[in-house]
């Protein structure tokens, strides 16, 4: 089921959803993170803003938003549903602890670009084409590169971090480069 709809909300902006939990398939090991952090495993439902994030269902049916944090949009899907097409703002979750790095294997860069390359690269005539990488201490952001001539093409397309300590790829959200790793800094600090 796919919802497209933009525009005011009852607390905050509305944004298109689609429910299909083969399109958060590659995101497991970023729930089972977020899931080992805040108690319940989570299962993928969806996705939120045309991709930019992640939906989730806990044990107990509560739906939550992997939106580069995790945040909890209501206790029961039909509640989530009813949220998400109104508009309502979701509760972040425990937003100053630190999330615990899942294990998986080192990346360098190559290993990087190819990892962000196969989240990022969609193909089709809107879909991004490439990645840039930026280094930076904890990886490398990769920020997607569109086909579309047009500068406003890829406004608010987010962008993916991958970890040189695990290479999990992490979706952010589409905020100025320096914010993004400050975020990235926060929650999987230099241990």
């Amino acid at each position: 089921m796919a919802v497209h709809q933009y525009g005011p909300g009852a607390d905050m902006s509305r944004m298109p959803f689609r429910i299909d939990p083969g399109v958060g398939l590659h995101a497991d090991r970023s729930l089972r993170a977020h899931g080992a952090r805040y108690g319940p495993d989570l299962v993928p439902v969806g996705e939120y803003d045309l991709g930019r994030g992640r939906l989730a269902m806990d044990a107990e049916g509560a739906v939550h938003l992997f939106w580069g944090d995790l945040w909890k949009v209501a206790d029961s899907f039909d509640g989530a549903l009813v949220a998400l097409v109104e508009g309502r703002r979701p509760r972040r979750l425990d937003p100053a602890a630190p999330a615990p790095l899942p294990p998986g294997e080192p990346a360098d860069e190559a290993r990087a670009r190819d990892l962000a390359r196969h989240r990022a690269v969609r193909g089709g005539p809107l879909g991004a084409v490439d990645v840039v990488l930026r280094e930076f201490e904890l990886g490398w952001p990769a920020f997607p590169v569109f086909a579309d001539p047009d500068p406003l093409a890829n406004v608010g397309a987010g962008c993916l971090v991958v970890d040189r300590r695990n290479g999990l790829v992490t979706q952010m959200p589409a905020l100025p480069a320096d914010r993004v790793l400050d975020m990235y800094r926060a929650w999987y600090p230099a241990r």
